[in-house]
């Protein structure tokens, strides 16, 4: 692995979790009727 691998690494991990599950949350989040201010307060319920 090169000097730059993890970070190579971490940023194709990155993309795919947008993809895999940003993308579906915000989507299920439109259809619920929920805004930014909802997902943030959401994601801090559960993030230390």
């Amino acid at each position: 692995m090169t000097a730059d691998g993890p970070d190579i690494l971490r940023a194709q991990r990155r993309e795919a979790f947008h993809e895999d599950f940003i993308q579906p949350a915000v989507a299920e989040a439109r259809r619920l009727g929920l805004t930014l201010d909802d997902m943030v307060a959401l994601i801090r319920k559960v993030s230390p």
